[in-house]
């Protein structure tokens, strides 16, 4: 063709035109290695959450008792489940037995999410089993949920700059009798679902969350379990769950969940009310963790 027999033998032109080609392959070449390097960084980072969330979680208990702790503890039934709105959340859960055979139940949700509320999620965790087994009360008995959750709150209290919190709900159960002491510390006030059919809130005076105010005193209440009864503890990840059109889940529904009288297990009950949450959400993006927790109190 005309452009490369006349025009592209001129040593000048050929010069530019290379250099305009060199310039673009640089250009290129730099553009490439930008986008490998922030893949490599984004592939890093998206491991060392997998990696966080691993360790996060392998603090809480399992979902359920193993079989050598419901061989040592057959009068009670345990089962939670927590599902994370990211990769690291700031939900929690636990139980465990206390020094004289009773079993402690928490669940709680820290004010913030990701990596911080993790961190502050660990140390609550850690400090409310520290303290429940160290503590003792006035006469040097066991410590009320309310006293656990007065010294937690004031270990939380300290150094905490970022100003984070956490809402929790404390309770220790006698296996033998079946009486409940409790504590709620700003947190979903529970469900305990009787045998006869009726649904109770499991309510009474309450403090502030944890990690506000250190001059708090938390008020510890009572209640009874009766043999079969199940009680239903959450984060409000549960009832602020939304579809596509903001339409929350709600206390209605979960209570709609609740009610169904054939869930007479833990697991089933967990089970059956966070996919009921998944149903009513459908495709829209989960935004907060979603954590349920439930005790029966087997014969």
């Amino acid at each position: 063709s005309y452009f490369f027999e006349r025009i592209l033998p001129e040593p000048g032109i050929a010069r530019n035109l290379l250099r305009v080609l060199s310039e673009r392959l640089r250009r290129n070449n730099d553009a490439l290695l930008q986008g490998l390097r922030q893949q490599l960084v984004l592939e890093h980072i998206q491991k060392e959450l997998r990696v966080a969330s691993e360790i996060q979680l392998s603090m809480l208990p399992p979902p359920t008792m193993s079989a050598e702790a419901m061989a040592a503890s057959p009068d009670v039934e345990v089962f939670a489940s927590i599902e994370p709105a990211r990769e690291v959340g700031g939900d929690l859960y636990d139980y465990f037995r206390t020094p004289d055979g009773r079993l402690c139940v928490m669940i709680g949700d820290v004010s913030d999410k990701g990596m911080p509320a993790a961190l502050f999620m660990a140390r609550t965790v850690d400090l409310v089993r520290s303290v429940s087994q160290l503590l003792r009360g006035p006469l040097g008995g066991a410590a009320t949920p309310g006293d656990i959750l007065g010294q937690v709150n004031r270990d939380l209290c300290r150094n905490n700059g970022s100003f984070m919190f956490v809402t929790m709900f404390l309770g220790v159960l006698d296996p033998q009798t079946g009486e409940f002491a409790y504590c709620n510390a700003g947190h979903n006030t529970p469900y305990l679902l009787r045998t006869d059919g009726r649904t109770e809130l499991v309510d009474g005076t309450r403090g502030p969350p944890l990690g506000v105010r250190a001059d708090v005193a938390y008020p510890t209440n009572g209640t009874r379990l009766g043999v079969d009864d199940l009680l239903f503890m959450y984060t409000d990840g549960i009832t602020e769950a939304a579809t596509s059109d903001d339409e929350l889940f709600g206390e209605e529904r979960l209570e709609a969940v609740l009610a169904d009288h054939a869930l007479r297990e833990a697991q089933v009950l967990v089970t059956r009310a966070i996919a009921a949450v998944k149903a009513f959400a459908g495709n829209a993006a989960q935004s907060d963790d979603i954590t349920a927790l439930a005790l029966r109190r087997a014969p």
